[in-house]
């Protein structure tokens, strides 16, 4: 199915670099945009912000879907975690959040999820320390 989803690309910071195992950063972002493609409504909007702030290079993606739900919010970066909405979905094992989680943690920073107060869908935002 072909949904029509605009990319929104903002970013806006000074490093020129930040010390990473780029494998494991662009494997963890990948799992969060291919969950916020999934949960993006037709015709819908997917956010991606890259800043700086406090030490910390911080990655914000957002979709327009229908966002975490409470229990969601406590558990999704939990492995092999999975909301109801998932749960029929063939192609997800419980584990694109606890790896993107672990990722951050092993990089010394921190995974965030919340619920967007403009579009109301899902939003994770990693803070990767600089430096």
């Amino acid at each position: 199915m072909v949904k029509h989803i605009q990319l929104v690309w903002n970013e806006c910071y000074q490093s020129k670099w930040i010390q990473v195992d780029d494998s494991l950063l662009e494997r963890a972002i990948n799992n969060v945009v291919a969950n916020a493609v999934e949960h993006t409504l037709q015709d819908g909007v997917i956010t991606i912000e890259i800043e700086e702030e406090k030490g910390y290079l911080i990655f914000s993606i957002c979709d327009n879907g229908e966002g975490f739900t409470q229990e969601a919010l406590k558990h999704a970066t939990e492995q092999f975690y999975m909301g109801d909405r998932s749960r029929n979905v063939k192609s997800h094992y419980g584990m694109g959040l606890y790896i993107a989680d672990s990722v951050a943690k092993q990089h010394g920073g921190y995974l965030i999820l919340e619920n967007d107060a403009d579009s109301h869908g899902a939003k994770v935002i990693f803070h990767i320390p600089i430096g």
